[in-house]
């Protein structure tokens, strides 16, 4: 019993440390929110401060980045159709906020197309040289899918073999 609670204590802090909330979008706007206690300037300061969407480029490469990041770990899970991976939009915060063809992009990073054959549809797998992303503690997969993915995980003799063009 002592076990299972310090490693879930072990767990919590490693999640505490990894996975912070980003600090929010410095936007030099967000200083001029607040309005005058008289009311003058109620109409100039709501419209200098509606232009802006939330840091642009800069949210867009967070949200990426963190889609990107459920992606390596759901393929490293298991292989996924695209409809599979498309749910962990719902996992990132203000995914909403950038195209679908951004999941395109990052299955184009991360992933090798696997064509359907008979009834089994295309499915996608992470490519063998990203493993090294693959974080064993990852809070959204669960205890079943890292032992699914620490059995796919490809060990060094295979990686070896793949590199040196496939012959054993």
């Amino acid at each position: 019993v002592t076990i299972a609670l310090t490693e879930e204590l072990l767990l919590m802090i490693i999640l505490l440390v990894t996975e912070m909330p980003q600090p929010p979008d410095p936007t030099p706007t967000s200083t001029t929110t607040t309005t005058p206690p008289s009311g003058e300037g109620e109409e100039g300061s709501s419209s200098s401060s509606g232009g802006g969407n939330g840091g642009g480029a800069d949210a867009d490469s967070r949200i990426h980045s963190q889609l990107r990041r459920e992606v390596v770990h759901r393929l490293a899970a298991s292989s996924c159709t695209h409809s599979e991976v498309h749910e962990c939009f719902h996992l990132v915060p203000k995914s909403d906020q950038v195209g679908a063809s951004v999941l395109e992009d990052i299955l184009k990073e991360v992933a090798t197309r696997r064509p359907a054959t008979g009834l089994e549809p295309e499915k996608f797998t992470l490519k063998d040289s990203l493993w090294s992303l693959y974080d064993p503690t990852f809070f959204h997969l669960s205890l079943s899918a890292h032992q699914q993915a620490s059995e796919r995980r490809p060990t060094n003799k295979q990686q070896q073999q793949q590199s040196a063009g496939g012959s054993p």
